[in-house]
């Protein structure tokens, strides 16, 4: 599944095109599929932190729900992380450190 199909297709490989934000029927599409490999993730969180909450946390958690529903056998899932620190070295969160 991907919002933009891309031109490359491996071998065993099938794109659907969906987009998590208003993606529904993610039972469907997942249903007699081997595995899901969710790497999904909006750009630039920062500066819209509601649009990236959307995709990165409440999209996600659609997928691992739906992957259950339909009994898809292997989720894999990759994270995207990153943290800004500042001049001093101060993470941009205000703690005193960052877990990496």
């Amino acid at each position: 599944m991907a919002r933009r199909i891309p031109q490359w297709t491996p071998p065993g490989v099938e794109w659907v095109g969906a987009d998590l934000a208003r993606e529904d029927g993610l039972v469907s599409l997942f249903r007699g599929t081997d595995a899901v490999v969710h790497l999904a993730w909006r750009f630039q969180p920062a500066r819209r932190p509601a649009v990236a909450w959307q995709t990165n946390v409440l999209g996600s958690i659609r997928v691992f729900r739906a992957a259950a529903e339909a009994g898809v056998p292997t989720v894999v899932y990759a994270a995207h992380l990153r943290w800004t620190l500042d001049a001093r070295g101060a993470d941009a969160a205000g703690g005193a450190s960052a877990l990496l």
